[in-house]
């Protein structure tokens, strides 16, 4: 697994020309526990994330801005817990 260190980075990874979700894992409870999240950056105008949330299949679309008000990967980044799986 590779840590995601920044933001910048996250979209970076995030993005697929193709519109492709992405795996990534946020660790909780100081790695006991995990949340898989599929995630796709679209920089267009808006700068949108689409994020799946595989605990229970929920869907959110947000602006860059809200990312970090919306979710807890801003947060898991800051806390260097926030890893890209490179599973196939």
């Amino acid at each position: 697994m590779i840590q995601v260190t920044s933001v910048n980075q996250l979209k970076e990874l995030a993005y697929k020309p193709n519109g492709d979700f992405v795996e990534f894992y946020l660790y909780l409870a100081n790695g006991f526990a995990r949340s898989c999240k599929r995630i796709s950056y679209r920089p267009n105008e808006e700068k949108q994330w689409l994020i799946i949330n595989e605990i229970d299949e929920s869907y959110q679309e947000l602006l860059d801005k809200s990312l970090s008000k919306k979710t807890r990967i801003v947060e898991a980044i800051n806390k260097g817990s926030f890893f890209l799986s490179n599973l196939p």
